[in-house]
């Protein structure tokens, strides 16, 4: 029990002997002659099954993620000391005096824990005092630290454990269900633990030989890590370790083409594969295509025979005018990677990740090096890494050539960047190789391109040779947009027909190619256009 003493206002004693002495204090100090104020003491409970772990870990956890450490054996400074609610040596002293009056105190010792969370670790880990608990602690980028706790059911069973349970518990001791986690990642949903005690047995029945996690996510601020316990402190740091080198090989997000990430929040979504993005089915040179082959796609394949030779890094740079496809080479490669891991990038998302102050694009490569070997896609390149002479994100481009110098280590990645206005890139980004090692203009479509686009998109329709050379000769530049557009034009003209034959004339051909001419949108366009041929008028 306790005791409060009233006035104009309510303290909170610990214990009785507390009381005591506060009382004597009061009295010393002349308190009768304080306005004749009566000293009311009025029981209040003491509670025996507080919490202490939770209260531990986040006052270890770093909520910046300019703190983050680079790599696990760099994890957040071992957690403070356990104490398990002992308030100091005199209350232990009393314990084992207590103890020392009963025949079975070995079998009680775990009663006189504090706190709830301890009791039942000791127990499930057979041990009878905290101090004999033994812990190592992960901390990451909240994305990655989730990603570890979805993956540990999986890697305990690979070296022998049984999961038997889960617990978790307010700052009171009350029980509360664990706190879960829906990702849905390549059409499968998988739901995780990602607050809360989850605990393991050793498949020998050997109590000492039991492991446990505290998982902790406070995602709104930014904050997520693991604590593993065990016996011995060599056996969880180990245990860490090993977890993360599991995680990396064995973890949903493998293989999953990623946009929206947000490293801070743990959140993403999917960029829609569809089958139908192969290179047969779009319209670039044989060159293009054998590019990506040897910078690509071999190497994410084989990045252990690129590695022989010292190349653990790509980086192209695509660009062209709008509407030569570039953006379409992201989705034929999400098509063809299905092992690998796509993470596209867009200057938006950069934005998303700035929080306090962080570099994002730093955050988003650790997940990139933590997938890897991955692809990597920064969508519209010229928006977040501008010339510094021109205002562009000095910070957003610093992080970027270092990440691309290797001064952060990100191996096995390629890089691959999009922009209209390659002009717009700091030259030091686009000019050195190391950082991009390739710059690929998309260039227009050629005659044979384009003849063979229309022969495709027109399926189905009736079309001389003497038409189809016509619109192959008079659309010169066109891109594949430009050429999609022509074929949406000429389809909305049959349906305001009502003929029931699809049959392009030469007139129609005509009347279509004029109508860009005049009010479509591209480089195509004049007049009412939005392209570059207008006229001067």
């Amino acid at each position: 029990m306790g005791f409060t003493k009233r006035t104009h206002k309510t303290i909170i004693i610990a214990s009785p002997e507390d009381a005591k002495y506060f009382l004597k204090k009061l009295f010393d100090k002349g308190i009768d002659k304080m306005n004749n104020q009566k000293v009311v003491t009025t029981p209040v409970k003491y509670s025996n099954s507080n919490t202490a772990i939770q209260h531990e870990v986040t006052r270890g956890i770093s909520f910046d993620d300019d703190d983050y450490p680079e790599d696990c054996d760099n994890c957040v400074g071992e957690q403070p000391s356990i104490t398990g609610g002992s308030a100091d040596d005199q209350k232990q002293k009393n314990i084992d005096e207590g103890l020392s009056r009963v025949e079975f105190a070995d079998a009680i010792k775990v009663d006189f824990i504090t706190s709830i969370d301890y009791r039942i670790l000791c127990r499930h880990l057979g041990v009878s005092t905290v101090g004999e608990i033994k812990n190592h602690p992960y901390q990451s980028h909240p994305l990655i630290t989730l990603i570890l706790m979805e993956s540990a059911i999986g890697f305990m069973d690979s070296i022998g454990y049984d999961m038997v349970g889960e617990l978790n518990f307010d700052s009171h001791g009350n029980s509360i269900p664990p706190e879960k986690n829906p990702w849905s990642v390549k059409g499968k949903e998988t739901t995780f633990t990602i607050t809360g005690f989850v605990y393991f047995k050793n498949k020998n029945d050997v109590k000492t030989d039991n492991v446990a996690y505290f998982f902790y996510s406070d995602l709104e601020r930014g904050g997520a890590c693991i604590t593993c316990y065990s016996t011995d402190t060599g056996k969880s740091k180990d245990i860490v370790n090993s977890l993360e080198k599991y995680s990396k090989a064995n973890n949903v997000l493998r293989g999953a083409k990623l946009k929206d990430v947000n490293m801070i929040s743990a959140s993403f979504s999917e960029v829609e594969v569809k089958p139908s993005y192969t290179w047969e089915n779009y319209y670039y040179t044989d060159e293009i295509k054998d590019m990506f082959k040897l910078e690509v796609f071999d190497f994410v394949k084989d990045v252990k025979r690129y590695n022989e030779c010292n190349i653990t890094k790509r980086g192209i740079i695509l660009h062209g005018k709008p509407g030569t496809g570039k953006t379409t080479i992201g989705n034929i490669i999400c098509n063809m990677v299905p092992d690998n891991t796509v993470i596209w990038i867009t200057p938006e998302i950069l934005q998303e990740n700035n929080y306090k102050a962080m570099s994002s694009i730093k955050a988003l490569y650790k997940l990139a090096d933590f997938l890897s070997p991955c692809i990597i896609m920064l969508e519209d390149l010229d928006l977040f890494s501008q010339d510094r002479d021109r205002g562009g994100d000095v910070l957003g481009l610093g992080a970027l050539m270092n990440i691309l110098d290797g001064i952060n280590t990100i191996s096995n990645s390629v890089t691959i960047g999009t922009t209209n206005r390659l002009q717009s890139i700091e030259t030091a980004l686009a000019n050195r190789p190391g950082r991009f090692d390739k710059v690929i203009e998309i260039p227009p479509l050629s005659k044979k391109l384009r003849t063979r686009m229309f022969k495709d998109r027109l399926e189905g329709w009736k079309v001389s040779k003497k038409v189809m050379s016509h619109i192959a000769d008079n659309t010169d530049e066109w891109t594949g947009a430009e050429i999609q557009e022509f074929i949406n034009s000429l389809n909305l003209k049959h349906i305001s027909s009502n003929r029931e034959t699809k049959s392009m004339s030469m007139k129609w051909a005509d009347e279509i190619l004029e109508n860009l001419s005049n009010f479509g949108v591209g480089e195509a366009s004049s007049n009412f256009g939005f392209g570059k041929k207008k006229n001067d008028d």
